[in-house]
């Protein structure tokens, strides 16, 4: 805490100023990880069921802790979720705010290593804010706001927090024993914790930490050693143990050898997919293809990071340059070897580049950006305290527009990626309103992919009472909150029609009146005499991502689209439903807007009267109850 700290009580004031680019990042992060999480789980999130069963059934082991999906073994995480099941069940955002405290975690401790190792690098606050917005880009959006992939922060916070020990004034034994001890915390967190055991290998060798000769080569041997034996203990029985569903349909074999034979037998398939995979928190922003942008970007990255280690081979003054760089060579490092470890272990270089691309590795890829930002001003204050020669006159020169470039990137990624934490929010909801019908509904009459592949396990999960809200078990629509107003130009069930043989179609466009964003779900009813309306089916808007609305609509007037209007391209859904759904005899139908937060129902304008006999559909007058009514809990 000693900078910052230090820095404020001398000068308050100023050190307020110097330092807030390097704090706002993480704070706009943290405002915007506050509106955009949902408590319900997603996908991967349900990795966990088996284990929470047996917490509640009494039967949870030692043994359940060492838990392998895929190539990960997940100790670290199996125990945090252990912790959070008795802590507060049923809350998974407690997963993303540990992603949050990890990435906090991580910046600190670069910012303790940069003090550490370029002591005299200046202007320290504009690299801490550099670094900062690199670190905290909002372009690793999904893995902010996805649950499960807090276990993606572990090995950078284990990475810098090893080499922030190694680099402090602790004493021989003790640097030991705790880089040891977070190493081994780090490999059974997530598979690319493994590499902190080669990476640090070069940093004992080459920089002068450690006075005494001796000292550096006897703690050398002991880390070998206890690197080839965290190793041999990481692969032995490395065994798929997550559902085929969370594993690539993975069953409980070992695979590890015939991805990396995949791997190598394409080489310049998985150097290109490494190098996408470097570049893709920069790749993202443009209209430029995002494949060929995040490749330039990861090749660029990489030239730099290779061109740093040139002065690392130098005899004069080298020893002092290894010191001062190596570890941020290694960090940088870190990006490329993890996307290599990626590349061969879902065999996506045999497969598809997109996977390189996939949002929730983004995280991985900020690293080396901000190695490089910290070598480009170590180097750059070396070559100003020499004498000038004539060609480090326009390096010198360059280096300004270089750096205001990088900036300029990573600004364009923070607009992108705060609208990709708006869409991937929107989407979520959307998920959580299927998954909250999913008791009171058939499959067949909610429209979204958890029908198709984890409702069961959402059952499962509510019936742990894991689920908050609970899974609602009626289809009475007044067991939410209800605004009956019609809004006219918000949202509209604009057509019903009979497609004979009994089945019919509705179609309008739906929004949440007042939130300038698309519905969590469309919930398409029937007016019972006794019942009054009920839940028919739960339809979904079939659209593109809410921010492209913004970013694409000034271009698309007289392009060819589904509809001439960009709003409804943008919320329009489709719900089809068949007669013997609905009573016997002409029932009459309307929709409703549901707003999954608020629990709260909005009437859409538009009524029909349908009969399931006659194949025949009339739109009638709006049946509005004026009364906004909450209705007791179920």
């Amino acid at each position: 805490m000693s900078l910052l700290f230090r820095d404020f009580l001398r000068r308050p004031g100023d050190s307020c100023l110097r330092w807030l680019p390097a704090i706002v990042p993480p704070l706009l992060i943290f405002v915007w990880m506050q509106k955009y999480l949902v408590n319900a789980p997603f996908m991967d999130d349900f990795v966990w069921l088996p284990l929470y069963q047996k917490l509640a059934s009494g039967t949870f082991t030692a043994q359940d802790f060492f838990f392998v999906q895929m190539e990960h073994r997940l100790t670290v995480p199996a125990f945090m979720n252990w912790i959070f099941f008795h802590v507060r069940p049923g809350h998974i955002t407690l997963m993303n705010w540990t992603s949050y405290i990890l990435l906090c975690l991580t910046g600190w401790n670069l910012l303790y290593l940069l003090r550490k190792s370029l002591p005299a690098a200046q202007p320290r606050w504009l690299i801490a804010a550099a670094a900062s917005l690199a670190l905290f880009s909002p372009t690793q959006s999904s893995t902010l706001l996805w649950a499960d992939c807090f276990s993606s922060y572990m090995p950078l916070a284990f990475l810098t927090s090893v080499l922030a020990v190694y680099y402090s004034g602790l004493g021989w034994w003790s640097k030991l024993i705790w880089c040891i001890a977070l190493a081994c915390l780090g490999t059974v967190s997530f598979a690319s914790g493994v590499l902190i055991w080669p990476l640090l290998v070069p940093i004992i060798l080459w920089t002068k930490i450690f006075a005494a000769r001796r000292e550096r080569w006897l703690f050398c041997a002991i880390w070998i050693v206890a690197m080839l034996v965290a190793m041999a203990c990481y692969v032995h029985n490395l065994k798929n143990q997550a559902l085929p569903l969370f594993s690539y349909e993975q069953g409980a074999e070992v695979t590890l050898g015939k991805h990396l034979q995949d791997c190598i037998a394409r080489p310049w398939q998985t150097l290109e997919f490494v190098f996408m995979f470097c570049g893709a928190s920069l790749g993202r922003g443009t209209y430029a293809p995002m494949q060929e942008m995040s490749l330039l970007m990861g090749v660029l990255l990489v030239a730099l990071l290779l061109a740093a280690c040139l002065p690392l081979l130098r005899r004069r003054g080298g020893d002092i340059i290894r010191t001062q760089t190596l570890p941020w060579v290694m960090v940088g490092a870190y990006t490329f070897l993890t996307g290599l470890m990626v590349a061969m272990g879902r065999e996506y270089a045999r497969k598809t580049m997109d996977g390189a691309l996939w949002n929730r590795y983004t995280i991985h890829s900020t690293m080396i950006v901000v190695a490089v930002i910290v070598l480009v001003f170590a180097w750059r204050g070396r070559v100003v305290n020499r004498v000038n020669a004539a060609w480090h006159r326009p390096l010198l020169s360059a280096a300004p527009m270089v750096f205001g470039a990088l900036i300029v990137q990573l600004l364009t990624g923070w607009i992108y990626g705060q609208n990709a934490m708006v869409a991937w929010w929107s989407s979520r909801l959307r998920d959580a309103t299927c998954q909250h019908f999913a008791k009171a509904l058939p499959p067949q009459a909610i429209d979204g992919p958890l029908i198709k592949r984890t409702q069961s396990l959402a059952i499962q999960m509510d019936d742990l009472g894991l689920l908050s809200p609970a899974m609602t078990k009626t289809t009475n629509l007044d067991q939410f909150e209800l605004r009956a107003k019609v809004i006219e130009g918000t949202a509209k069930l604009e057509s019903m029609e009979s497609l004979g043989s009994g089945q019919f179609k509705a179609t309008g466009t739906a929004y949440v009146h007042g939130q300038s964003r698309p519905a969590d779900g469309v919930l398409l009813c029937y007016n019972d005499a006794q019942r009054g309306w009920v839940i028919l089916e739960v339809g979904q808007i079939k659209a593109m991502p809410l921010f492209l609305r913004a970013a694409l609509e000034p271009d698309l007037q007289y392009l060819h689209q589904p509809s001439l209007s960009t709003r409804h391209n943008h919320a329009n859904f489709e719900i089809r439903f068949s007669a013997s759904q609905l009573p016997s005899g002409p029932v009459e139908l309307a929709a409703w807007s549901f707003d999954f937060q608020r629990r709260t129902a909005y009437r859409m304008a538009g009524q029909y009267r349908v009969d399931g006999a006659k194949d025949t559909v009339e739109k009638v007058e709006d049946t509005l109850d004026t009364s906004s009514k909450r209705s007791v809990k179920h």
